[in-house]
C-alpha cells in the first residue's frame, strides 16, 4: 500500500469540517461520477480485504492534540491565579506542531505533552503581556439567511435564521493551506488526482453550490511517517468507529456524528444517516503488538434505510512509543 500526502488551499469560508468520513463521501461521489457505479462498488468491496485509509485534514504543519490523561506539573514562583489562567489556555489547545510530534514519536508521555502545552500557553500569555497581537487564523461567524419559498417566488416574512461559517486566513492574507493523507492499495496516484480535481471543481461540504468550500489542490506526493521501531500505541489522525474491544484500550474523546448523504441523494427522500458515536481525531490507542498492516475501526453499515449507504470509520494510525510510567 502507498501513502499520499495531499495539500490544498481553502479559497472561501466553509460550513463543513474536513473530517475523514466527509472526505470519504466526496471521494465516493467523485468516483461514481467519473468512472461509474460499478467502479465505486468495486472500491467499497476492496475494503473487506484492504481498506483505504483517510485522515482528517489539518492546517499545514499541524497535528491533532493527542488525548492523554493529565499529570500534575509543579509551577513554583507563580500565583494560583496565573496557574489557573495557564491551565485554562492549555485546555483550549487543539493542535500541535507536526515537527514536535515527530521529534517525540519514540518517547511519548503525558508529562511530555503537558510540558509542551504549558510552553505554548506561556508563550501566548507572554505575547499578550507585551502588547503583541496574536494573529487569529480561524474565525467562526454566524451568517443570517432568509427562507425562500420557491412556490411563492419570494422570501417569507419573519423566517430569518443563522448558520455558522468558518473563515481561515493566514496572517499574510494568503489562503490557509491544509493537508491530509490517503493510504491505499486500490487507487493509484493518477486516479486520486483525478478524483480530487473533481472535488476541487465541485466544492466541499454544505452550500458548495453557492460558493462555500472552494478548494485548490497544490500537491499530491508519496509520503511515509518517520520510523518508530518500538511502537506500542498510535495517535489516530481521523475520527473513527471502534470495531473491537482492543480499539477501546486507550484515551479518547467520543463525539456523536450526524451524517448526511451527499450528491444527488442529498436532495430527496431522507438525506440523514443514523447518528453514530466516533472517537475524535487525536485518540491514543495502546497496542503492544502494533503493526502498520493492522486496521483499526470499520466501515459502518446499517446506517441508513438504503442498505448500500455506509459510514467511514477507520482510524489512520500514527505510531508512537508510549512511555510505560505514564500509561
Amino acid at each position: 500500500m502507498k501513502t499520499y500526502r495531499i495539500q490544498f488551499q481553502l479559497k472561501s469560508s466553509i460550513r463543513t469540517p474536513f473530517h475523514a468520513d466527509t472526505i470519504f463521501g466526496h471521494l465516493c461521489w467523485a468516483l461514481r461520477y467519473l468512472k461509474g457505479e460499478e467502479s465505486l462498488k468495486e472500491w467499497l468491496e476492496s475494503f473487506k480485504t484492504s481498506p483505504t485509509l483517510i485522515s482528517n485534514a489539518f492546517k499545514f504543519s499541524m497535528f491533532p492534540r493527542p488525548v492523554l490523561p493529565p499529570v500534575y506539573l509543579t509551577m513554583p514562583d507563580q500565583s494560583d491565579l496565573l496557574s489557573a489562567v495557564l491551565f485554562k489556555k492549555m485546555k483550549k489547545i487543539s493542535y500541535l506542531k507536526e515537527k514536535w510530534v515527530y521529534q517525540n514519536q519514540n518517547s511519548f508521555s503525558s508529562r511530555l505533552l503537558m510540558k509542551e502545552l504549558l510552553r505554548i500557553a506561556r508563550e501566548e500569555l507572554c505575547r499578550k503581556s507585551k502588547g503583541k497581537a496574536i494573529e487569529k487564523t480561524t474565525a467562526s461567524v454566524a451568517i443570517t439567511h432568509n427562507t425562500y419559498d420557491r412556490s411563492l417566488g419570494r422570501v417569507l416574512e419573519g423566517s430569518l435564521y443563522d448558520w455558522e461559517e468558518t473563515f481561515y486566513q493566514q496572517p499574510n492574507s494568503e489562503p490557509q493551506t491544509f493537508w491530509f493523507l490517503i493510504k491505499t492499495k486500490y487507487l493509484n496516484k493518477t486516479e486520486i488526482e483525478n478524483i480530487l480535481e473533481f472535488v476541487e471543481l465541485s466544492g466541499f461540504g454544505a452550500d458548495k453550490s453557492i460558493g462555500k468550500g472552494q478548494i485548490e489542490l497544490t500537491s499530491i506526493k508519496e509520503y511515509s511517517f518517520p520510523e518508530c521501531p518500538n511502537a506500542n500505541a498510535f495517535i489516530s489522525l481521523s475520527n473513527f468507529i471502534p470495531a473491537k474491544p482492543q480499539d477501546l484500550n486507550g484515551y479518547y474523546k467520543p463525539i456523536t456524528k450526524f451524517g448526511k448523504l451527499g450528491g444527488e441523494w442529498a436532495a430527496g427522500g431522507v438525506p440523514f444517516k443514523k447518528p453514530v458515536i466516533m472517537f475524535e481525531a487525536g485518540a491514543v490507542i495502546k497496542d503492544s503488538g502494533y503493526s502498520a498492516t493492522k486496521n483499526y475501526g470499520k466501515l459502518q453499515t446499517n446506517i441508513h434505510r438504503l442498505p448500500e449507504v455506509v459510514q467511514y470509520g477507520y482510524a489512520f494510525p500514527f505510531p508512537i512509543c508510549l512511555k510505560e510510567e505514564d500509561e
